[in-house]
């Protein structure tokens, strides 16, 4: 980790606005355990992206901050469904951040807005908005409805994923 820690500092020094050095950074801050330093610098990136105008990316880029949030124990989940909701303001859909939010409610014990993300991506999906497998998606909702009893719905939605229906 050392070795990439110096790679991508060094590339930082020579262009301190290089995206892909700032998220290479954090995964290696990420992978030693520095977590407040991951974040810095993919927020770091994050604001690049915003001022260049790049939407998609700067939203990739704070979904992956949301998957560093959910991961802390303490208070992690609220600012990871944050980071999650700015990066489906930035791109309405992201499959990414969406299947946070359901993680983050799941993790909360709130099926409904579990359900409520799933349901959005699948809207966002068949607007050809969001580029998911369909049969995983109609899946992962059978499995949020089933443990939130809604037993009927979940068939539905199992039988849906086996069929392979659009």
């Amino acid at each position: 980790l050392g070795a990439a820690n110096r790679f991508f500092e060094r590339a930082l020094e020579t262009s301190p606005e290089d995206i892909s050095a700032l998220v290479g950074l954090s995964e290696v801050h990420d992978r030693a355990g520095r977590f407040l330093a991951a974040v810095r610098t993919l927020d770091r990136a994050a604001r690049l992206l915003q001022a260049r105008g790049d939407h998609t990316k700067a939203a990739d880029v704070i979904a992956r901050l949301g998957d560093l949030w959910s991961r802390e124990p303490k208070e992690g989940l609220e600012t990871a469904a944050l980071r999650y909701r700015q990066a489906i303001m930035l791109v309405p859909g992201h499959a990414g951040a969406l299947y946070g939010l359901v993680d983050v409610a799941l993790a909360q014990g709130d099926h409904g807005r579990a359900r409520a993300s799933l349901e959005e991506l699948l809207r966002a999906l068949d607007e050809g908005r969001a580029d998911v497998d369909r049969q995983e998606l109609y899946f992962r909702l059978g499995q949020v409805l089933r443990d939130g009893g809604e037993l009927n719905h979940a068939v539905m939605y199992f039988q849906k994923a086996l069929q392979g229906e659009r």
